[in-house]
C-alpha cells in the first residue's frame, strides 16, 4: 500500500541498493612518468577481472526483500520479520565490500570508498530501520483499536 510511510522507506531501501550496484567503489588516480594522470573507476559491473559476485548476489537479494515486504501489508508481524531479515542481509553486503577491497586493492587507496559504504550500507539500513519503526507503530495502533472494541 503506497499510502503508508513504511512503503516509501522500503522503496528507498531498494532504490539505494540498486544505485550502489552502479556507483563506483572508488577511483584510483595514477600518475605516470610524463606527469599525466589517469583516473580509473571500479564498479560492480565495470572491470571484468573485478566482479564481486558475493556483493552482487547479496545486494540483489537485499534489494528484493523490501519489495516483497511492501506487499505483506496485511500481515504486519511478517513484515517486521522481513525487515529484521533485511537488516541481517545488509551485513554480507558490507562484509563482501570490505573483503573485495582488501583482496583486490591491497595497498591502493580508493578515493570514494567511504562514501560508497555510506550509500550502500548506511542509507538502506537507516531506511529499513525507519520502515520497521513505522510498521511497529501501525501494529501498536491496531492493537489499541482492538482493545477499544
Amino acid at each position: 500500500m503506497i499510502q503508508r510511510i513504511q512503503t516509501i522507506f522500503l522503496l528507498l531501501v531498494s532504490a539505494s541498493l540498486v544505485v550502489s550496484l552502479f556507483l563506483p567503489f572508488g577511483t584510483v588516480v595514477s600518475i605516470n612518468e610524463t606527469g599525466q594522470s589517469t583516473i580509473q573507476s571500479f564498479t560492480a559491473f565495470g572491470v571484468p577481472a573485478f566482479r564481486p559476485i558475493c556483493f552482487i548476489i547479496s545486494t540483489l537479494l537485499a534489494t528484493v526483500i523490501p519489495l516483497i515486504t511492501i506487499f505483506l501489508y496485511r500481515n504486519r508481524k511478517l513484515q517486521i520479520r522481513f525487515c529484521l531479515l533485511e537488516d541481517v542481509l545488509l551485513l554480507p553486503v558490507i562484509a563482501s565490500l570490505i573483503i573485495y577491497k582488501e583482496m583486490y586493492f591491497e595497498g591502493v587507496e580508493l578515493n570514494n570508498f567511504v562514501w560508497f559504504l555510506v550509500v550502500s550500507f548506511l542509507l538502506p539500513y537507516l531506511f529499513n530501520l525507519f520502515a520497521l519503526l513505522a510498521i511497529k507503530k501501525d501494529e501498536k495502533l491496531i492493537r489499541s483499536l482492538d482493545r477499544i472494541r
